[in-house]
């Protein structure tokens, strides 16, 4: 059994198996898992709405350049002018943004001064953009938690957490990166559960680590901090899961594969 679902039963947020055959009537029980599944399924629109709500309502206040909007907005013009620029941190994140720059009809020639006001371009799709991520983050936060063996309950409960919490509402409210690192860490997270719930060496244990794999790239290339993620899971591997050590050798080479090479390749694609 998982130590997360472990962990979740201790604390009482695991999900509840059904009572004996004997203790409640079949439509009874059947009832219930109805009128649960309604009440999960409405609280998780709720958790989108609010999600949606709280990161894109006014969010064109201020209309004037904030903050890191003033590096990462304006290496976004600097790919579409064509013009050099030096960054301490790897391009993706620059590059989603220089995307949507481009399909919103482009803005080359804005230095983004700090505190001047946006011009006529349409800021709004840049942090538009980066307010989507902050709402997809917030729901893969609650399936993220249900993978990992906890209850509805404790999913939802984390999910709000993270709705609540000011500094990623402030970070998912303007043009920066840190929206992105994090999205794709977790992402990386989920899929990594969700291989531990397939067959050893099946195709889609093979499909979810790869994704992980992929998801720790794509991350290492918004920023180097997200190679911590690559640590972390190398770390729950080789130390926390003792059982690994008694396995073949083989499951080793593909996990090293998957959460070294695979994340190389993507950062080195990136770039």
């Amino acid at each position: 059994m998982s130590p997360w679902r472990n962990l979740a039963d201790a604390c009482g947020l695991g999900p509840h198996p059904f009572k004996g055959a004997g203790s409640t009537p079949a439509g009874d029980t059947f009832m219930n898992l109805i009128l649960k599944s309604k009440k999960e399924v409405f609280f998780l629109v709720l958790l989108i709405f609010l999600s949606f709500f709280t990161r894109f309502y006014h969010l064109s206040y201020p209309n004037k350049v904030v903050f890191d909007e003033a590096h990462f907005g304006l290496y976004a013009t600097k790919y579409l002018s064509g013009q050099y620029y030096f960054d301490i941190h790897p391009p993706l994140g620059k590059m989603l943004y220089g995307l949507i720059a481009l399909i919103s009809g482009g803005m080359a020639g804005f230095e983004f001064e700090p505190y001047s006001e946006y011009p006529n371009f349409n800021y709004l799709y840049l942090r538009g953009f980066n307010a989507f991520i902050g709402c997809c983050f917030i729901v893969l936060i609650y399936f993220l938690i249900k993978e990992m063996g906890f209850s509805s309950k404790a999913a939802l409960l984390a999910s709000f957490f993270i709705l609540l919490e000011n500094s990623l509402l402030l970070e998912s409210r303007l043009i920066l990166l840190n929206n992105f690192l994090l999205f794709f860490i977790f992402l990386s997270f989920y899929f990594f559960f969700k291989s531990e719930k397939q067959e050893l060496f099946s195709r889609k244990w093979h499909w979810f680590n790869f994704l992980t794999g992929v998801s720790l790239g794509l991350a290492t290339s918004v920023k180097i901090l997200g190679a911590g993620a690559i640590i972390l899971l190398l770390f729950y591997n080789l130390i926390i899961k003792e059982e690994l050590a008694e396995k073949k050798k083989k499951e080793l080479k593909c996990r090293m594969l998957f959460y070294l090479v695979i994340p190389f390749l993507v950062f080195l694609t990136i770039f």
